[in-house]
């Protein structure tokens, strides 16, 4: 079956994009939302750190076997790691995509979980239904990983008008 899991940004998505082998905020591709209904309801698997702010009017239409997990991380934390890759951080969007994670029927994993096998197993269950393989996670757990900002940057750039679609306005609500 497959699995959405939904969270800020900075709480460990691109770490767990490589352990659970999905991808890594497609959203920002997304030319609509009709887009993100059709991606999830197609079978792909990922995590994404905008979804949550349009989960409201997208999910009445995606498929009823989707496994929805969300992460939570405390919005000061997310801030302070925004600052120190030099990202100002938009704080009434981070406060305001928290309460909306808050609210979506889902598995809630609190961040601090990810930190340890036994969490990232529950997880990992909960999205595929199958037992994550502890040398794997001792693998990547070892490995620094961090995604390539400036091509996010890039790509949110080329889909300014595909971005706008899917949340213009949406944050400020």
């Amino acid at each position: 079956m497959p699995y959405v899991i939904l969270a800020l940004p900075r709480s460990r998505t691109y770490w767990l994009s490589r352990l659970l082998g999905c991808e890594h905020d497609p959203s920002r591709f997304f030319p609509h939302r009709d887009h993100a209904v059709g991606y999830l309801n197609d079978g792909h698997d990922c995590i994404d750190t905008a979804l949550g702010l349009a989960w409201s009017s997208i999910a009445p239409a995606l498929r009823r076997d989707l496994r929805v997990a969300v992460i939570h991380r405390a919005v000061p934390d997310v801030a302070a790691s925004l600052e120190r890759i030099g990202m100002p951080p938009p704080l009434e969007m981070l406060h305001l995509l928290a309460d909306r994670l808050l609210c979506i029927p889902a598995m809630h994993f609190p961040y601090a979980e990810l930190a340890t096998y036994e969490g990232c197993a529950r997880l990992a269950h909960h999205c595929s239904g199958a037992i994550l393989d502890p040398f794997r996670w001792e693998d990547v757990a070892a490995e620094p990983v961090e995604c390539d900002f400036a091509a996010y940057r890039r790509d949110a750039m080329a889909n300014a008008h595909g971005i706008a679609a899917m949340y213009g306005g949406e944050w400020r609500r």
